[in-house]
């Protein structure tokens, strides 16, 4: 999303941009491994704090941050069978042309048979995504897209009826653009950052039985 001055600046850019600066951004995707643990805990922890940083104080937010994005944590998370973690990168041709790995710049979790908070199961039933986070000055670039799409994909390759996820009561951003899955609100918990008792809304996309998995 852009506001009134950015969305001028663009068009000003736009207007005296050669086709080379009109290149449209690249992005790939990889599965993440207990290699990429610490590079992850950044990667968390850099675009979380991007985003909610503002509304903690320090002790809550080292609170969380400590206990949830820690390379110790993530890589506890990359050996759990259930979990699949997508890393995004952007492709760049400096990279390209180096030989180097694109910069990460977005992950997403998908958390299978996780049940949904106020469900009663089975577990059988239930996939979740978690955790859809791109670099701050990727918004609007659509790198949130690719990574919601292959988060998706995985998600419906599973036999679940029940695709479900949080997101902040106050996030509208996020939650209009979960709705263009086809997601709707179904439900609420409470996400702790330290000693703050955040209200998530549960969003979730069900499929009628017998779920008909997409390859």
């Amino acid at each position: 999303m852009t506001d009134h001055s950015t969305s001028a600046m663009a068009a000003q850019a736009g207007a005296a941009a050669t086709p080379k600066e009109h290149k449209p951004r690249e992005f790939v995707l990889r599965e993440a491994t207990e290699a990429d643990a610490e590079d992850l805990a950044e990667l968390a922890r850099r675009t979380f704090c991007d985003t909610f940083a503002h509304l903690y104080s320090p002790k809550d937010l080292d609170t969380f941050l400590d206990s949830a994005y820690t390379p110790a944590q993530m890589r506890t998370e990359l050996r759990d069978p259930a979990r699949t973690t997508l890393l995004l990168f952007e492709r760049a041709e400096e990279a390209a042309q180096g030989g180097k790995e694109e910069r990460a710049v977005g992950f997403g979790t998908i958390g299978d048979r996780s049940v949904k908070t106020g469900d009663a199961g089975p577990a059988d039933d239930y996939v979740e995504i978690k955790r859809v986070y791109t670099d701050r000055a990727l918004h609007g670039s659509g790198a949130g897209r690719v990574l919601m799409d292959a988060l998706m994909a995985r998600a419906l390759a599973l036999p679940r009826r029940v695709v479900w996820l949080g997101v902040w009561e106050h996030n509208v951003r996020a939650q209009r653009f979960y709705k263009r899955y086809g997601f709707v609100e179904a439900g609420e918990h409470t996400f702790m950052v330290g000693s703050v008792a955040d209200r998530d809304l549960l969003f979730e996309l069900r499929r009628p039985l017998p779920v008909e998995v997409v390859a």
